[in-house]
This record gives C-alpha cells, structure tokens and sequence, in this order.
C-alpha cells in the first residue's frame, strides 16, 4: 500500500549552519508494510543518510537500473533525474543535506573521494569509518523523534570535523568563495572567467573543484542554472523570456538542457501540477537559498 510521510525538515545548529543546509526526517508508522516514492532533481548539494526501523530504499537514476540504497549512505551530486522508492514497516531515513562545499571537511581523515559518489548512494561506511558509521547507526535506531536524531547526527558531526585538519584549511575558504561566485552569476559564468575571478590558473581551479567539491566546474554551474531555471519559469510569459532571463543563448538550447537535466521539456514541467507533500514541505524550507530551488518533487 502506499501512504504519506511524516516529514521534518530541521534547520542545522548556528556551528554546524556553514556547512549543512538543513536535515530531513521522513518517518513511515504504519503497521503495514508502505512505500514512499519521490523524484529527486539534480541540485548543488550532497548528502548522507541513515535508515531506521524497518525500512528498505531503493533508487534509479534516469536510464540506470534499480539500486538497493545502503542502510547507511553517502550520495554526491545527481546530475540526472533520480527515483528514490522507500519501502517501511516502521521506521524512515534520516538525511543531512550539505552545501556543495559542505561535506568535504568531514572526510579529510578518511580521503574519500566525493566524485565517486556521484549519482550513487555508496556506503557511508567507506566515508566516515566502519566504527563512526555503526557508532550512528545504532544511536539513531533507539532515538525517539527527529530532534534527537538532530541532536546525534550533529554530535558525530561535531567529533569528525575536530578530527580533521579544519576549520582553518585554505582550500574550503576558496571553494565556498568560487561557489558563491557561480551562484551570483546564476550559473552562467565560465569556468575561464571563474579562474581569472579567482586569480588562480584553469588546472588549479579543476584541482579545487576535484578536491573539495566533488564535480567539475563546468558541471556545477550547469546544475546551479538549471536550479535557477525552476524558479523563473514559474514567473516568465514565455520560454523565450526565461531562455533569455536564465542566461542562454536561445530558446531551443534552454530546452535541450533543461530535458538533460530534468527528463522532461519545461512546458512538460510547468504542466506537471504540484509537488509531492514533500517537494512542498522542502522546497518551503529552503527558500532562502541562492543556490537551488527545489530537490525534491
């Protein structure tokens, strides 16, 4: 049978709010077994999360095959559609969602390489450490509500970022700052331009992005446009409007980009009706953000 969430977004701790764009908590209670289906859009954004109760997810990335999501997962950037299918007889996912240059300093100690994540759900295991993996996973199964759940994940958090070479390393201060950069070009910059801003060479830059963020530049900005997209077509008169406003050359180039990255062409999208309670409920939630407009459909 299929049944609704109860969902929690939660805001992330002032310490913690640098790195963490916020948590969400979707909880299944139903005594039968249920299953919750959501559409994720490509977003500038990675995240871990960790399953409790009696759940089970599976996801697809468009043209992929089903993937049986780790109990406990690591997931970079998604640069297609992705279908994410939870089954529950009890229980949900706890997730943190980072800001592009957020995860990074919680993995120095262990070298992961984000870029491998990249539409995947890996083990967050391979990330963060066999020990500090169960040592969150257990602790979640016996919390009793999404504060809790908060309270531990920040915890672990707290304990990993101490254990790395941060808060003072140069290079996430230059991440954030070529982010931020893109961002406030609405993602129309180019990488040469974003190099030259910088005032470090082009390999340098790929050098960064490769290390701290996860994904090319070209690739981030791509996805920070089409986030942008979203929103000014809900505003636009026309798809040409919003070509030009979004920053592209023409009409047809904004199409084929934005069914790249969406599956569907945006007057498919515009037509699609609401989000789900969920794409709602998050979407609400970050609406302060420069960087996307929405993840979850």
């Amino acid at each position: 049978m299929s049944s609704t969430a109860e969902t929690d977004i939660l805001s992330p701790s002032f310490d913690l709010a640098p790195y963490v764009e916020n948590y969400i908590d979707i909880g299944m209670s139903e005594d039968s077994r249920s299953v919750l289906q959501n559409r994720l859009l490509p977003a500038p954004g990675t995240s871990i999360a960790v399953g409790y109760g009696d759940v089970r997810g599976v996801s697809r990335v468009a043209g992929g095959p089903d993937r049986i999501a780790p109990i406990c997962s690591i997931a970079g950037y998604w640069s297609r559609p992705k279908e994410y299918r939870m089954e529950a007889r009890s229980g949900g996912v706890f997730v943190a969602c980072f800001k592009p240059w957020g995860l990074t300093p919680f993995l120095r100690s262990s070298r992961f390489d984000l870029g491998d994540a990249i539409d995947r759900n890996l083990e967050l295991a391979d990330a963060i450490g066999v020990g500090t993996c169960n040592e969150l996973f257990d602790r979640i199964q016996e919390c009793r509500g999404s504060a809790d759940r908060k309270r531990v994940m920040e915890e672990i958090l707290r304990r990993t970022l101490c254990g790395s070479d941060h808060p003072d390393h140069p290079a996430e201060k230059n991440a954030r700052a070529a982010v931020e950069r893109i961002a406030l070009s609405g993602g129309t910059i180019r990488v040469a331009s974003l190099a030259d801003q910088m005032g470090v060479g082009r390999k340098s830059l790929l050098r960064l992005f490769d290390r701290e963020i996860g994904i090319a530049p070209k690739k981030l900005t791509r996805i920070i446009r089409f986030q942008r997209s979203l929103r000014v077509l809900k505003t636009s008169t026309s798809l040409a409007m919003a070509a030009h406003e979004i920053g592209y050359f023409d009409q047809a180039h904004f199409i084929r980009e934005f069914h790249e990255l969406s599956g569907r062409t945006p007057g498919d999208w515009l037509r699609s009706g609401e989000a789900t309670p969920l794409g709602r409920t998050f979407s609400r939630s970050i609406r302060s953000s420069h960087l996307y407009n929405t993840i979850y459909e």
